[in-house]
C-alpha cells in the first residue's frame, strides 16, 4: 500500500511537471508570435518656411494726389476714367468757361474803348504842349491834360491785367495732367458744379515708381532698418524682385502689427494692386538651417537627444542635434529630408526593434 502511493505521488509529480512546462513554453511561443508594434513617422521637413517669416502685402502707387480745377465751374467733361493712363500736358476734363469767356471778351472790348480815349488823351497833351511855346496856353491846363492822359494809360493797363485774369480763368477751365500717370479715381462727375480746388480726381504720379505696404509683427519690426532691401515675390506671376524699406510707423496700427513700406527697384514686373509677399529671414546667422519634426520624435540618449529612424522596418536609434524649438515642433541636425522618423511613442520602442510602419495615409504629418 505504501508503495502504491509513493508510486501514484510519483506520478502526479510528473504530471503536474509536464503540465507546467507546457504551459511555461505555450507563453514563451506566444512572446515570439506576438505582431510588430505598429508606428507613426514622418519625413523631416525643411524649415524654410517656418524660419522665415512671410508677409502678404498690396503693391501701390509711391506717390498719390489729387487733382482740380483752378476756378470753380460746372464739368462738362471728364476725358478719363479709373484706371486710365495719361501723359504729362494730356487734357483730363473741362467746365463751363462760357462766363470765363464772356469775361474776356468784356475785359477786350473795355481795352479797345480805353485805347481809344487813351489816344485822344495822348493828342491833346502833345498839342497843349506844343502851344506852351506861344503863350497861350497856361501851366494848370497842360498839367490837367498831362493828369487825363496818364489816367487814361493806367486804366488801359489795369484793362490788360483784367483781361489777362480772365484769359487764364478760360484757360483753368480746362484741366491739364500735370504729369503722368494713372487715375485711380474719379471724385466728382459731369454736371456737378465744383468749386476752385475741389479734388476731381485721386491720381497716381507715374514718375514716382510703386511700393509695397505690410503689417509687420511687433517681433519682426525691431529687426529691419530704413534702407534695407528685402526678397518680394509677386503672387500672381510668381516673378520675383527687391525692395528697399522707405518707411517705418512710429506706432503700430493696432497692438499686434506695425505698417512698413518698401519701394520696389523693378516695376517692369509689377502693377499697382497686385498681391505681394515679403520674406524676412528669421534664422540669419544660423549655419545649419536644420530640418523640422515634431517634438513627440525626440527620445533621450546617452549624450543628448536622439531619434529612431526607420531602415525597412527596423528602429534604429539615431543621434541629433537640437537647434531651436518652434510652437510646433523642432528643428533638428542628423537626419535626412528622406529619412523615415518614428514620431509617436518613440520612447516605448527598442533600437532594432523590428515595427510596422503605418502606410502614409494613415500616417499625420507635420503642417
Amino acid at each position: 500500500m505504501q508503495y502504491l502511493c509513493s508510486q501514484a505521488g510519483r506520478f502526479f509529480a510528473i504530471v503536474l511537471t509536464a503540465t507546467l512546462v507546457s504551459s511555461c513554453g505555450a507563453g514563451a511561443d506566444e512572446t515570439v508570435e506576438r505582431p510588430p508594434r505598429p508606428v507613426e513617422w514622418a519625413y523631416p521637413s525643411s524649415t524654410e518656411n517656418k524660419l522665415n517669416s512671410r508677409y502678404p502685402g498690396r503693391v501701390v502707387e509711391a506717390q498719390t494726389t489729387n487733382l482740380a480745377f483752378e476756378v470753380a465751374g460746372t464739368i462738362t467733361k471728364l476725358e478719363v476714367d479709373r484706371g486710365d493712363e495719361f501723359a504729362q500736358g494730356d487734357r483730363l476734363g473741362r467746365l463751363d468757361a462760357q462766363l470765363y469767356r464772356l469775361g474776356v471778351e468784356q475785359r477786350e472790348a473795355a481795352i479797345r474803348q480805353a485805347k481809344v480815349r487813351l489816344d485822344n488823351a495822348e493828342i491833346d497833351f502833345d498839342r497843349k504842349v506844343a502851344l506852351q511855346g506861344t503863350g497861350a496856353i497856361a501851366q494848370s491846363v497842360i498839367d490837367a491834360a498831362l493828369s487825363v492822359r496818364n489816367t487814361a494809360r493806367e486804366t488801359v493797363s489795369e484793362l490788360v491785367a483784367a483781361r489777362d485774369i480772365a484769359a487764364k480763368n478760360q484757360r483753368d477751365a480746362v484741366l491739364i495732367a500735370p504729369f503722368s500717370g494713372r487715375v485711380l479715381t474719379r471724385l466728382a462727375e459731369p454736371g456737378q458744379t465744383v468749386a476752385a480746388g475741389a479734388p476731381v480726381l485721386s491720381v497716381a504720379d507715374g514718375s514716382q515708381g510703386l511700393r509695397a505696404e505690410f503689417f509687420l509683427s511687433e517681433t519682426d519690426i525691431t529687426t529691419i532698418e530704413l534702407g534695407q532691401t528685402y526678397p518680394l515675390r509677386l503672387l500672381a506671376t510668381g516673378a520675383t524682385t527687391r525692395g528697399t524699406v522707405v518707411e517705418i510707423a512710429p506706432d503700430g496700427a493696432n497692438s499686434l502689427s506695425f505698417p512698413v513700406a518698401l519701394s520696389l527697384s523693378d516695376v517692369v514686373t509689377a502693377r499697382a494692386g497686385m498681391s505681394v509677399e515679403l520674406v524676412l529671414r528669421t534664422n540669419a546667422g544660423m549655419p545649419d538651417p536644420g530640418l523640422r519634426l515634431p517634438a513627440s520624435a525626440l527620445i533621450s540618449a546617452p549624450n543628448g537627444s536622439a531619434v529612431l529612424r526607420l531602415d525597412d522596418n527596423k528602429a534604429q536609434r539615431v543621434p541629433v542635434e537640437v537647434l531651436a524649438t518652434t510652437d510646433d515642433g523642432v528643428i533638428l541636425s542628423g537626419v535626412s529630408e528622406g529619412d523615415r522618423i518614428v514620431t509617436r511613442g518613440a520612447s516605448l520602442i527598442r533600437d532594432g526593434q523590428i515595427v510596422a510602419p503605418l502606410s502614409p495615409s494613415e500616417t499625420r504629418y507635420p503642417e
